[in-house]
């Protein structure tokens, strides 16, 4: 997920074997050629973005030189050996004290811009959607990162229209909230409808373990 948007890699050749099972489905019906597609990502629309680059592989290619290649393969060197686990509903939540805001980032790239992340404002889960960056605007929000105020303390920023948090080495921003079964709201709306109602002292969202049980 970038400014421009999120992409998405695909090993098929897009618009043919769109969907969960592309390679296998490639294998079943003898594809001779099949490839990997960067594409747009579009909201509730699976493998339909704009095609942005493709390369194709002949599936023969591998086949017919096997020998070969085994001859040359190498084994894998099981002291770099990382694992990529399933996702899980626990994976999403920031824990504003403990997380980089480049930690938070990467939380959004990777987990966040379809769902948004988790947090809890006074012991309600609330998520934050349309992560805002900062690179070159920090420096105005200096009040807020040089504060006493502890991690996970919220503030509205009216320029950039986006609720800006605390988290352990710094700040980040987001530009949407949504409470659990409710609408998105916007910034604004988050700050006229709770952020002004409480003490500002007292504008903080919760840890993982305040989250409701």
């Amino acid at each position: 997920m970038y400014c421009r948007g999120a992409i998405n890699v695909h090993p098929s050749l897009l618009p043919r074997w769109r969907g969960a099972s592309p390679i296998q489905f490639a294998l079943l019906h003898g594809d001779n050629v099949t490839g990997v597609t960067i594409a747009d990502v579009l909201p509730d629309k699976y493998d339909r973005g704009r095609i942005l680059m493709q390369e194709s592989l002949k599936l023969l290619r591998a086949l017919l030189d096997l020998a070969n290649l085994h001859r040359k393969a190498q084994k894998q060197n099981e002291r770099n050996v990382t694992y990529a686990s399933k996702i899980n509903q626990n994976m999403d939540w920031i824990n504003w004290s403990e997380h980089s805001n480049k930690f938070i980032n990467r939380m959004w790239r990777a987990l966040g811009y379809q769902k948004g992340l988790k947090t809890t404002w006074r012991g309600t889960v609330v998520k934050l959607i349309d992560f805002c960056y900062l690179e070159n605007y920090e420096a105005n929000l200096s009040d807020i990162n040089h504060t006493n105020m502890k991690h996970g303390f919220v503030k509205y920023d009216e320029d950039l229209n986006a609720i800006i948090i605390k988290c352990k080495d710094g700040l980040v921003a987001f530009r949407k909230v949504q409470f659990a079964c409710r609408k998105v709201i916007t910034a604004l709306d988050f700050y006229n409808a709770y952020l002004t109602r409480i003490e500002e002292s007292k504008r903080y969202f919760g840890a993982p373990g305040n989250r409701p049980t």
